[in-house]
């Protein structure tokens, strides 16, 4: 993209945005079932819709590791970036779920809905069936640590987010759904 960079660091992380920008971003909902996912950089900068180059910091897959986060915050903090983005699955497997979303909260961070974090939420309205797996047990476990106050933060994080000013669509799984996975398996 020529007028945007992307970075991804990851010891299983990826996704997050800063303050000066965030009140001025007004995300769109997704549409269901979008047939247009993307437009070529040359056209989104021939239209007008890269301002300036944007440097992202994105983070995803955080799974209440916050050791891991703190190890990427750190090696990230020694690149300038202009807006952090976290694509999805803050919660799940790890022992850090407060200790995450307040290091999210602290960086400002515009979130997208992963599907460990709506198992979480799921969990929390009585809407899903307890199950005897690993992931159930981390969620239910991390769900008697949050407050209200993060469960209720978790609630507001959407299901994708489409960001003209960088020409791109923040989504955990694939553009289409949260549970979908993609590889390069065939």
């Amino acid at each position: 993209m020529s007028g945007c960079s992307l970075r991804f660091i990851s010891p299983s992380i990826q996704g997050v945005v800063p303050q000066q920008r965030r009140s001025a971003l007004q995300f769109q909902p997704l549409p269901p079932q979008s047939d247009c996912l993307c437009r070529t950089s040359s056209a989104l900068h021939h239209s007008g819709a890269y301002h300036r180059r944007v440097r992202l910091l994105l983070l995803s897959d955080i799974h209440a590791n916050q050791t891991a986060l703190e190890a990427v915050l750190n090696d990230a903090s020694t690149k300038r970036h202009d807006q952090v983005i976290h694509l999805g699955d803050a919660m799940g497997y790890g022992p850090h779920p407060r200790e995450v979303l307040d290091t999210l909260r602290d960086l400002d961070a515009v979130c997208v809905l992963g599907n460990h974090d709506q198992m979480l939420l799921d969990y929390a309205d009585g809407r899903r069936e307890l199950k005897d797996s690993i992931v159930s047990q981390a969620l239910l476990w991390q769900l008697e640590r949050l407050s209200e106050r993060d469960v209720a933060w978790v609630r507001v994080w959407r299901d994708g987010i489409d960001d003209p000013d960088v020409g791109a669509r923040y989504r955990h799984g694939t553009p289409v759904s949260l549970d979908d996975y993609t590889d390069s398996v065939t």
